[in-house]
């Protein structure tokens, strides 16, 4: 479920041992806004994941001075540093998002929330939500005096692309409209291992696929996916739903697709809890171990591994986990909050440094 016209930014450290029964009381959370710091700042982390862009200019950022982080990374862009163009394109297609972001939420939303949700998880929402909307109008006015040289960024992209950098094509290839071109520089960028190359090539092909499109290096798609998945944990779930489905003419293989979807949940994959609702592999689960995955990442969640998509996911794990416990004995909950725990002794670590918010 998701509630229209909310933005999905915001992020918290809510402490939970479970969803219904014992969810955190407001008092016992740190305030909204450094919740909201927190998630800003692991969202940013992972946008720029293998950059190496410094901590400074991600703090500068959670703290919604875009203007400042710009005039950090446009000094080492204009030495011709890849890694600081690619930062740079992200954060000017991030600002272009924030600018048109709504910052006023109806009293309609807000009581469609309480209506919907236990209420201290309605509340810590909103407060949540009212320190997001605070977080964006600063980060709006900065984003607003930010100076992005958009042609000597694209240009220097294009040359370092041509010199060869993986990293350089795979981010130019995101921009291109030429379906050909883009192939090209992605088929270049994954014959040098680069997993996102590999990962979007595939995304791309499956799409072909899936559109009539094109047929040709259907093949490819499960090998792109699963090399991809060795470093990407979105790239794991994406090869487990393939492999689920047969999205890429082979045979559907829902127990294959199982072992790699449950591994991309020990990787604290957001996208994997619904997707363990809706895909195929979900069949060989068994339903505490269903419960349990979803309190793990309902928690995961709750430490601000979701980064901006805090609010969307903890409106879905409330529902999820609503509709899970209504369907088993009584028993059958208590093994899965209890195997939930087990999953969070083993994994919550390994799950907190994949996602950058450990």
């Amino acid at each position: 479920m998701s509630t229209p016209g909310l933005r999905p930014g915001a992020a918290a450290l809510l402490v939970v041992a479970a969803l219904a029964s014992t969810i955190t009381r407001a008092q016992d959370a740190l305030p909204a806004p450094d919740f909201v710091a927190h998630a800003e700042e692991v969202a940013h982390r992972q946008l720029f994941r293998g950059l190496g862009v410094d901590a400074r200019v991600i703090t500068a950022l959670a703290q919604g001075d875009f203007a400042g982080a710009v005039g950090s990374l446009s000094v080492g862009a204009a030495q011709g540093s890849p890694p600081f163009n690619i930062a740079l394109i992200r954060l000017q297609h991030e600002c272009a998002r924030i600018v048109q972001s709504p910052t006023v939420v109806s009293p309609a939303q807000l009581d469609k929330l309480r209506t919907d949700l236990p209420e201290a998880r309605a509340t810590r929402i909103i407060a949540v939500l009212d320190a997001q909307n605070e977080y964006t109008r600063k980060a709006q006015a900065s984003c607003r005096n930010s100076r992005f040289d958009l042609r000597r960024i694209e240009a220097t992209l294009k040359q370092s692309a041509e010199q060869g950098d993986a990293v350089s094509a795979t981010e130019l290839a995101r921009y291109t409209g030429d379906a050909a071109r883009r192939e090209a520089m992605l088929v270049a960028a994954a014959a040098k291992n680069y997993a996102p190359a590999q990962h979007a090539l595939a995304q791309s092909r499956v799409m072909g696929v899936q559109r009539g499109l094109s047929t040709e290096n259907v093949a490819s798609i499960r090998i792109l996916l699963k090399q991809a998945g060795q470093t990407l944990p979105l790239a794991k779930l994406d090869f487990a739903n393939c492999v689920a489905v047969g999205c890429d003419g082979h045979p559907a293989d829902a127990p294959t697709a199982a072992v790699f979807g449950i591994d991309a949940a020990r990787d604290g994959e957001a996208a994997v809890f619904p997707a363990m609702m809706r895909m195929p592999w979900r069949q060989r689960l068994k339903p505490e171990e269903l419960i349990a995955w979803q309190y793990f990442g309902d928690r995961l969640n709750e430490w601000g591994c979701a980064g901006e998509g805090y609010i969307g996911a903890a409106v879905n794990f409330t529902q999820m986990l609503g509709q899970l416990e209504k369907n088993v004995r009584p028993d059958v909950v208590a093994a899965g909050k209890q195997l939930a725990d087990r999953y969070w002794t083993d994994f919550g670590e390994r799950a907190k440094k994949e996602q950058l918010c450990d």
